[in-house]
This record gives C-alpha cells, sequence and structure tokens, in this order.
C-alpha cells in the first residue's frame, strides 16, 4: 500500500474509533492465519476451540489444505470466521480496538462476536450448523434440476436497473433474486440453473458492462434458502443466547444499525435468504459519523469494496501479521 494511502488511513489515532469489517466467503485461501497461529497463544486457542466444535484439523487443513478444500462449505464458513476471530483477538492484543462492527454475508457472524453478542464457542457452533443445513438444501435444489443454481455478479448496472430487468423473470415464475448489493454498479443475483443462464442476456439488454458466473454451490440469500433457515431455527433456538451488542453492530438484512429492541435471533434467520445490503451499511456508517475502516480477515474484497464507496476515506486490509505490524509501525514510526 502506498505511503499516501497508508497516511489517509491512519490519520487519528489507530488504537481507537475503528470500523471493523469482517469478510465472507470467496476471499479464503491456503496458509491463512499461519503466521498468527505461530505467534500468538490466543490465537491457537481459537484454533482449538473451532476444530474440536467443526471436528476438523483446522491447522492442517488451512495451513496446507488445497484451494478445492478451503472451497467445501463445512471448511469455508468454520475457516474464513476463526482467521476473522484470530486478527480480531490479535489486534486487541495490541491496543486496536473498533467501535463499530459489521461483516458481510458469513462475516456477520465474526461480527457479532466481536460486538459481545455470541461467545466464540457460539459462533462457531453457528457457522458449523449454518453451513450444514444451507449445504444440504443446495443439494436438494440441485437434485430437483439438471443445471445446478447459482449466482452471478452483473457490473454496470445500478440496484434499480437490476431489479428492473429481472422483473420481467420473475412474473414469468423464474426464480431469480438480487442476492448482495455490492456496490452502487455491482449487484449480485442468484437463483435456479435456468433462470441464471437466461439472466445473462436481459442484463445485457439493459446495458451491463459485465455478467460474471460465480463459482459457488447455491443460491444463497435469496428464498430458495428458506428451508436451510426453517432447519437452522431449532439450533438457534435451542443452543445460541444472544446479548446486547456493546458497541455499534450494523446488519446485513436492514443495512442499518442495530437497535435495544432489535430481534437479533430473528436476523440470524431472515440472513440466511435475505439480501446482502452491503451499500445501505457503508451508507449507515457514515451517517453515523463512523469513517476509518479496517478489513478483519483474509484478502481484501471489503477493502475494494469501501473504496469504491468512499474513495477519500480508504479501508485498510489487516489480514496478516505482517500487515498488523504495518498499522502499527506506521502509527507510531
Amino acid at each position: 500500500m502506498g505511503d499516501i494511502l497508508m497516511g489517509d488511513v491512519l490519520a487519528g489515532d489507530v488504537l481507537t474509533g475503528n470500523i471493523f469489517l469482517f469478510p465472507g466467503q470467496g476471499t479464503q485461501y491456503p496458509g491463512m492465519g499461519k503466521d498468527l497461529y505461530e505467534n500468538f497463544a490466543g490465537v491457537r486457542e481459537l484454533f482449538r476451540c473451532a476444530g474440536e466444535i467443526a471436528s476438523l484439523d483446522l491447522q492442517e487443513i488451512l495451513f496446507n489444505g488445497t484451494e478445492e478444500q478451503l472451497k467445501q462449505t463445512n471448511i469455508t464458513q468454520i475457516g474464513i470466521t476463526l482467521v476473522n476471530l484470530s486478527i480480531a483477538t490479535v489486534l486487541r492484543e495490541k491496543g486496536v480496538e473498533a467501535e463499530a462492527a459489521a461483516g458481510f454475508s458469513l462475516g456477520e457472524y465474526s461480527a457479532l462476536w466481536y460486538a459481545g453478542v455470541l461467545s466464540a464457542e457460539a459462533v462457531f457452533q453457528a457457522v458449523v450448523e449454518r453451513g450444514r443445513v444451507m449445504d444440504e438444501c443446495c443439494r436438494q435444489l440441485n437434485a430437483q434440476s439438471t443445471r445446478p443454481a447459482g449466482m452471478a455478479a452483473v457490473l454496470g448496472l445500478h440496484y434499480d436497473e437490476v431489479a428492473a430487468a429481472l422483473k420481467p423473470m420473475q412474473d414469468a415464475g423464474q426464480q431469480i433474486y438480487i442476492a448482495n448489493y455490492n456496490a452502487a454498479k455491482q449487484i449480485v443475483i442468484a437463483g435456479s440453473g435456468e433462470a441464471i443462464a437466461a439472466a445473462e442476456a436481459e442484463m445485457d439488454s439493459a446495458g451491463a458492462m459485465k455478467y460474471v458466473v460465480l463459482k459457488v454451490g447455491g443460491p444463497f440469500h435469496t428464498p430458495m434458502l428458506k428451508s436451510a433457515a426453517e432447519a437452522f431455527a431449532p439450533f438457534l433456538q435451542s443452543k445460541l443466547e444472544f446479548a446486547q451488542p456493546r458497541l455499534a453492530l450494523y446488519s446485513n438484512v436492514t443495512g442499518k444499525r442495530v437497535g435495544p429492541e432489535t430481534d437479533l435471533a430473528g436476523l440470524a434467520l431472515q440472513h440466511i435468504y435475505s439480501p446482502v445490503l452491503w451499500v445501505s451499511i457503508e451508507e449507515s456508517l457514515k451517517a453515523d459519523g463512523f469513517g476509518r475502516a479496517l478489513e478483519i480477515g483474509p484478502g481484501n474484497v471489503l477493502t475494494g469494496l469501501w473504496r469504491q464507496f468512499l474513495r477519500k476515506e480508504p479501508c485498510l486490509p489487516l489480514g496478516t501479521l505482517e500487515q498488523i505490524e504495518g498499522l502499527l509501525q506506521n502509527k507510531t514510526g
């Protein structure tokens, strides 16, 4: 990262006043978290806890596994969550805290932990069960069709333009929905395999710059996943206890800050089949006066989205020990 950008991010005291943004599926890579595991006892304890809950050797899988292994839902969801929590734990040990937190899709569970709503153990249990029921739902959907359900990114069209282009398909009974509101002109749609294939022509006609079918295992964040939410409900109601957040926390479902009367358990269920309103979260964070964002997890997807939203107030990715040390050195040096 260039000096000018680093300087912009570090305006003010990096130990306080931050937004922590936690990424979700798709950011994983082999070796993630290894540097943190080797250097921090608190991280090793998180790995032990997550591995026991998931019944997986997460050190071996994350550090030495292949990209294909890491794409498996049962590994991806626990793996990314584990690394997100590990990075935040190291930052806390270094004195770097946040006053606001949000997570993209799966990343919302990391934000729930950071905000004190759920314990680490509860979050690990939740993402394991959530991944299981979502995977089973997608298997059932795909067993009913010759073309697997999926998702596609639409670049170059606004949210309302994508919605208008999908409406004739929906009126005709096709299963196709907006799943992610990533950026002003980056919308992700999801649906049946037939609808995803047919939607490309509709988006081209509407003026899309690019249409990219994503390599995912299902139509996530759509009504097609409601059966997964129904299967998740008994676990959520019997196993999870939601506390009130101790800092500003933002919801994918509403795009707004969680209030004291918010039904957090209800949002957790809706989260499975409701679109990710990421642009709305960014707008809410800005309107509430938060400005300096740090991406707490592997990769830099959310960093890129934040830069599209607020070019003059960039986000800093903190996915490795080197990046964390760079943050602190630039702050003190």
